[in-house]
C-alpha cells in the first residue's frame, strides 16, 4: 500500500471504523417489518458529532432516512453516496454460529446480519465523510450521504429521498458489496408478475367435462411466457448474460378428485441492459393474449407486481475513472469490473435522476445467508477508497 492509502486512518483510526460498523450491526433493523429508526438516529449521531449538517427525512412512522451533507447546503451536490439501513431477516437461527446481532469480531472479521449488506458499506461511507471533516478538506462541490430505509422490500426510502433537493447530484455511488478492489458497473432489472389461469371445475374422474387450470398454466401459459422473444445486450460483466425466469410460487386446485378451476403463479423475470422492464411486461401480455386467441377456453390474467429497469455505466465515464484511480491508489492493484444479477437502489437512482451510477463497497457473498460477515481489512480499504474518491470528485 502507498503512503496515501493511510491518509484516512490519520483522521479516523481503523478501530474507530470497525466500532462504527459494529454498533450498526448490533441494532435490529430487519425488514420486514422495517424498524430502521434506531439505526438512522445512530447514523445521525455519528455525523452530527462531527459538525456535519444532518437531516432526518420521514418516510413512514418509525422509518426515516438520514441525510448528511459536506459542503454548501445551497449548492448542487457533485456526489451522492447512498447505502441502506435495513437488513433481511436472520433465517434459521440454528444455522448461525454467532449471534446475528452480536457484532462479534473473530478471525479479523466482523460477524452479524448486515455486516456485508449493508451496514459495513454504510460504516465505510460514514468514516470517509468524518475523515474529510476532520482533515478540514475544503470541498469545492458538496457530497451527500443518504442512508435510506426499505431497500430490501419496496425501495420506499430511495423514492422518498429522490424528492429531496440533495438528490440532484451529478453522479452517485451506491454502497453494496463488491470488495475494495472490484467495481460494479451495472445491475440487471427486475419484473415481478402474477399470472392467473381460470379453468372449469369437474369431477376428477371425468376431467373431459372440466378445464384444468393447472395443466393450462404448466403446459401452455408458462412456456408461452418463457418463450417471449426479447432483444437485449449481452455483456461479459454479468454471470447471467441473458434474461432469466423463475417461477417462485405456484398454487391452485382444492381437492385431489376435482378438476382445478384456478391456478396462480408468481414469476420473477430479470432483464438485461438494453431492455425496459415495462416493455418486457407489455411483450408478455401480447404473447399471452395471442395464446388465448389460439386456444379455445383459455382464460388468463397477467398482473404487474413491480418493474425495475437495469442500468450499466461505461468504464470510460468520469465516475468510474475517478473511482478506479482511487482503488489503484489505495490497494495498489488494478480494479476489476462486474455486473450483478439482482437489483438495488442504484437502479432507481439511474432511472429517476438520470445520472451515472456505480456500485462499490466492502463485503462478500455471505449476504442474506447465515453467518454473514465482512473482512476487516476489506472494510478499512474500502473506507479509504471512498475517502480518496470523494476528495477527487468534490475538490
Amino acid at each position: 500500500m502507498t503512503e496515501k492509502c493511510h491518509e484516512l486512518l490519520e483522521h479516523v483510526p481503523a478501530d474507530e471504523i470497525v466500532k462504527i460498523a459494529k454498533q450498526l450491526v448490533r441494532i435490529d433493523s430487519v425488514n420486514p417489518p422495517g424498524n430502521e429508526e434506531e439505526v438512522a438516529r445512530l447514523v445521525a449521531s455519528f455525523l452530527e458529532s462531527e459538525g456535519i449538517h444532518t437531516e432526518l427525512q420521514s418516510v413512514e412512522p418509525g422509518r426515516p432516512n438520514v441525510l448528511g451533507i459536506l459542503g454548501s447546503v445551497e449548492d448542487k451536490p457533485e456526489l451522492l453516496l447512498c447505502a441502506h439501513t435495513d437488513t433481511v431477516p436472520f433465517g434459521d437461527i440454528n444455522q448461525w454460529a454467532v449471534d446475528p446481532l452480536g457484532g462479534e469480531l473473530k478471525d479479523d472479521r466482523l460477524w452479524g446480519r448486515g455486516a456485508t449488506d449493508d451496514k459495513g458499506n454504510l460504516a465505510a461511507m460514514i468514516a470517509a465523510l468524518i475523515g474529510i471533516r476532520r482533515a478540514k478538506i475544503d470541498l469545492k462541490n458538496p457530497v451527500v450521504l443518504a442512508a435510506v430505509c426499505d431497500e430490501e422490500v419496496s425501495h420506499k426510502g430511495i423514492h422518498a429521498f429522490l424528492t429531496h433537493d440533495w438528490a440532484r447530484a451529478s453522479m452517485a455511488l451506491v454502497g453494496e458489496w463488491s470488495s475494495a478492489e472490484r467495481i460494479i458497473l451495472g445491475y440487471r432489472g427486475a419484473l415481478a408478475i402474477e399470472v392467473v389461469v381460470h379453468g372449469r371445475g369437474a369431477h376428477g374422474s371425468r376431467p373431459e367435462y372440466g378445464i384444468n387450470a393447472i395443466d393450462n398454466m404448466v403446459e401452455k401459459v408458462l412456456p408461452c411466457i418463457k418463450a417471449t422473444p426479447m432483444v437485449f445486450e449481452t455483456s461479459e460483466l454479468f454471470a447471467q448474460s441473458h434474461p432469466t425466469f423463475n417461477v417462485g410460487v405456484i398454487e391452485g386446485g382444492s381437492k385431489i378428485n376435482m378438476v382445478p378451476d384456478y391456478c396462480r403463479a408468481l414469476v420473477d423475470i430479470r432483464v438485461m441492459p438494453g431492455q425496459s422492464a415495462m416493455g418486457v411486461f407489455e411483450q408478455i401480455c401480447d404473447e399471452v393474449e395471442a395464446l388465448q386467441e389460439r386456444e379455445d377456453g383459455l382464460k388468463v390474467e397477467v398482473l404487474l407486481h413491480g418493474a425495475t429497469d437495469p442500468f450499466l455505466t461505461t468504464k470510460d465515464s468520469l465516475l468510474v475513472r475517478q473511482l478506479a484511480a482511487s482503488v489503484r491508489e489505495v490497494t495498489q492493484t488494478e480494479p476489476s469490473y462486474f455486473g450483478k444479477s439482482s437489483t438495488c437502489d442504484g437502479n432507481i437512482i439511474s432511472r429517476e435522476v438520470g445520472i451515472p451510477v456505480v456500485v462499490y463497497g466492502p463485503g462478500n457473498p455471505s449476504t442474506h445467508g447465515p453467518n454473514e460477515y465482512v473482512d476487516v481489512p476489506d472494510l478499512i480499504d474500502a473506507a479509504s477508497v471512498l475517502f480518496d474518491f470523494t476528495k477527487r470528485v468534490c475538490s
